[in-house]
């Protein structure tokens, strides 16, 4: 049974190869998205185009939704997965990091409307109850802060942009053919994929690395090892399910093996 994370718009199904893939925000989710819409226009002649978020994305119907739900071990289903770690970070460089500087004499302005109304004061709250930095208005709120409130709310309750990956990819309704990284596998993993919905191959290598989005400037890790201890406890079941080391949270240079 699908968890409360589903949505239609995370799900591409090709019915002819019996073909699922899982989206997940801040894992090449736009890009992905634009990928798969113009490797359908292109290869799938008989593609539903829908209008989704992203124009073009055939996302899936409510007919191909009851179907995953009631016949999930009919389709091959497949995913991009990320590092708990850097996807973790970079939500809070999106969402809260770059939003707090393009609010800079503008109160909260520069924030997205729904981190501004819901998950702001949230966050701003558990700071003031426990102390800690980020609590007033028009400061910016700590990665360590963000960490902390993450942790502190139990998993499936909290928004999809840092959420588990095996929520929202429902890694508990679907039997995976395969889990692609995206730090080593993304171009094996789009072959493997689009090359069996009927993407052509020199297509797909031309385009697969054209991403858009990617997250503000260049950091390097704002982990400590007790953050990382909070991260890892919070996100468990994704370095569990993935293969991510527990100590592959530091400067890429030192990092365990992925």
């Amino acid at each position: 049974m699908f968890n409360l994370h589903f949505d239609p718009v995370q799900a591409f199904v090709h019915e002819p190869s019996k073909t699922v893939i899982m989206l997940c925000p801040k894992v090449m989710t736009q890009f992905l998205r634009r990928f798969i819409g113009a490797g359908s226009a292109a290869h799938c002649s008989n593609a539903n185009l829908a209008k989704g978020p992203v124009r073009g994305f055939p996302r899936a119907s409510a007919r191909q939704c009851v179907s995953l739900l009631l016949n999930p071990n009919a389709y091959s289903t497949f995913a991009f997965v990320r590092n708990p770690y850097d996807r973790l970070q970079s939500v809070w460089q999106d969402k809260f990091f770059d939003g707090r500087h393009a609010s800079l004499g503008l109160g909260e302005a520069g924030y997205s409307a729904t981190i501004r109304r819901f998950a702001l004061p949230a966050v701003r709250r558990f700071a003031r109850k426990n102390d800690l930095a980020g609590g007033t208005a028009g400061d910016l709120v700590p990665f360590d802060t963000f960490v902390r409130h993450v942790a502190a709310t139990p998993s499936g309750r909290r928004n999809r942009h840092w959420e588990m990956q095996t929520r929202i990819i429902q890694h508990g309704h679907f039997r995976f053919e395969r889990l692609f990284k995206v730090e080593t596998e993304l171009e094996i993993g789009a072959q493997a994929i689009f090359g069996r919905i009927g993407f052509d191959h020199d297509w797909i290598l031309e385009n697969i690395d054209r991403r858009v989005n990617v997250s503000g400037r260049t950091r390097g890790s704002d982990y400590t090892p007790e953050l990382a201890d909070i991260a890892y406890g919070a996100f468990a079941a994704d370095f569990e399910a993935f293969g991510y080391p527990r100590d592959s949270w530091g400067p890429k240079d030192e990092r365990g093996g992925c």
